[in-house]
């Protein structure tokens, strides 16, 4: 698996939320709900906190029309899929799996090889999204391939070199 991480988080790429997200819009300061299960595509990122050292935001334009401040911790990103299912529906065809460890033999993520048309699509997600990748793709995953494992020493999404 040597190829960039398609859906590495980033302006413009696809995102979904698994749970109901309860916020204010960043520039108009009116509340917003988005329920469990829906889409959007990311605007923007920017720091949190005082004087901007806090957590990674990211500023999400959602397919109901809503946009929301949220961290990273409640959206998966999907890119290039439009999708959930479209996204689980290629993971049945996997062409190959692992989960990713740390140095110390940590787990680190999880990452699959999809295809999406023609093209091969490298997708990480990290350990923090466990229930999702335990949940949704690994069943899915095992009726195509046996899952490996990969490991690397950077806590950061692998890049093409490094994997």
């Amino acid at each position: 698996m040597n190829r960039p991480i398609s859906n590495k988080p980033g302006e413009g790429k696809r995102v979904w939320c698994l749970k109901e997200i309860r916020g204010t819009s960043p520039d108009t300061r009116k509340r917003a709900h988005v329920p469990a299960n829906t889409g959007g595509t990311i605007h923007y990122t920017h720091a949190s906190g005082p004087l901007g050292t806090g957590p990674a935001l990211v500023v999400v334009q959602w397919d109901n029309g809503q946009e929301t401040d949220t961290g990273f911790a409640n959206i998966l990103c999907i890119h290039p899929f439009r999708t959930l299912d479209d996204l689980l529906e290629a993971s049945v065809g996997a062409s190959c799996a692992d989960y990713i460890l740390g140095s110390e033999n940590e787990l680190e993520g999880f990452r699959i090889e999809v295809w999406m048309g023609e093209n091969l699509e490298t997708l990480f997600f990290p350990e923090e999204q466990h229930a999702f990748y335990r949940d949704f793709l690994i069943p899915r995953v095992k009726i195509s391939v046996n899952i490996g494992e990969t490991k690397w020493e950077k806590r950061e999404y692998p890049d093409e070199d490094e994997a």
